[in-house]
């Protein structure tokens, strides 16, 4: 069990952020709710704390969690928009399972796109994940379909040593504080078409120039092994 102690300051947050899945201190949790949350209140020093007892969680896990909670607070970020924001997240696929940009989101990703100049991007992808090809050719067949291009007319599997530690899908561009409009444009398609990009630089790349990596698949394990 994984047990993170925050400052008072969350309780307000988290408040907001678990409201959907709160339930009364003591009561039992449904096994979708695997944490719970106690407040301890020190009027007379008018501070406190609150403990999140998150049952099957690893602390690679348990960490990640807790810079989340951190950057809302951090960010000031409404916590009802984070909620809202969430909803729109796909969950990782099972392991095994190979990405699919379904019917259905290819068609989000097409109508985003429809009535706006093509581009021309380049489309790689990790050669040592079995279905990162495949879901490369999956959101290709989306921007082909509104009339962008792809160099070369096919997606490289070529290794390349700087994205190895990639997990996902990434935007590779010069300079990820400045990027180039078409990729901005493309990360605000595959968002409505709920696939999440993160934009990285590489120096080596043209001022124009935009790379879609197709990375390792993402992975979800709470419970991860100690090495």
């Amino acid at each position: 069990m994984r047990r993170i102690v925050l400052a008072l300051a969350l309780i307000l947050a988290l408040a907001l952020i678990l409201a959907p899945a709160m339930v009364p201190l003591g009561a039992a949790w449904a096994d979708d709710n695997p944490c719970a949350v106690s407040v301890n209140v020190l009027s007379a020093q008018d501070q406190g704390s609150i403990e999140i007892d998150c049952n099957g969680v690893g602390e690679v896990y348990g960490n990640q969690f807790t810079e989340i909670l951190n950057q809302i607070l951090t960010r000031r970020l409404d916590p009802q928009q984070v909620m809202a924001r969430l909803a729109e997240l796909d969950p990782v696929p099972a392991a095994g399972a190979a990405r699919d940009l379904d019917g259905a989101h290819r068609q989000l990703l097409v109508q985003a796109l429809v009535g706006k100049a093509p581009e021309q991007i380049a489309i790689g992808a990790d050669p040592k994940e079995t279905d990162a090809g495949d879901y490369g050719k999956a959101i290709a067949t989306a921007v082909l379909m509104v009339g962008w291009q792809v160099e070369g007319s096919q997606i490289s599997r070529k290794e390349i040593p700087a994205l190895n530690g990639v997990h996902g899908v990434a935007l590779v561009v010069r300079d990820a504080a400045n990027p180039p409009a078409k990729a901005v444009e493309l990360k605000v398609a595959l968002k409505a078409a709920h696939v999440e990009v993160a934009l990285r630089s590489d120096p080596k790349m043209g001022g124009d120039a935009t790379l879609l990596w197709i990375g390792k698949r993402p992975t979800f394990n709470p419970l991860e092994p100690k090495s």
